[in-house]
């Protein structure tokens, strides 16, 4: 009789830790599946003038990767994704980005990333990325300039 008095009470304090342990890890990789990409397009050339002030934050960056003395903001957007899964979305100026992304090892991301304008495809790639470390992309030449997008997964 004793044995029972102290075995249920605590199984059912095993069993709701259980739970609780259960549910929480549920939310946690539900919360880590969701990924937000953000994709800002850099119109670069070697006409004399300041960097974007919307681009300080990269400017570092872009001046030992390329070596152009003007960097500015041309178009941005972004979106979510449920990992694994695909979103498309549109920078500006009728160019667009599309995503196909899947988990990869630890804190990262397997971006398969198509850069387009109309139906032509301007960049084909794979990437794997840290989330929230930049990944810096040159692409195709724009009138007189370069353009760069800036892909970002937080």
């Amino acid at each position: 009789m004793m044995i029972k008095k102290r075995i249920f009470p605590s199984f059912f304090r095993f069993l709701f830790v259980a739970l609780f342990m259960g549910i929480s890890l549920c939310a946690t990789e539900a919360e880590a599946a969701k990924v937000s990409f953000r994709g800002i397009m850099i119109l670069a050339s070697n006409e004399s003038g300041p960097t974007d002030g919307q681009l300080k934050r990269y400017e570092g960056k872009l001046r030992r990767l390329f070596k152009f003395k003007q960097y500015r903001h041309f178009g941005q957007g972004g979106a979510s994704i449920e990992i694994p899964g695909k979103a498309s979305f549109s920078l500006g100026n009728g160019y667009r980005m599309q995503i196909d992304a899947s988990p990869a090892q630890k804190d990262k991301i397997r971006a398969g990333v198509r850069w387009v304008k109309g139906k032509r495809n301007l960049i084909n790639t794979v990437l794997v990325m840290q989330k929230g470390a930049p990944t810096i992309l040159g692409g195709p030449s724009h009138d007189s300039a370069n353009l760069i997008v800036i892909l970002e997964a937080n």
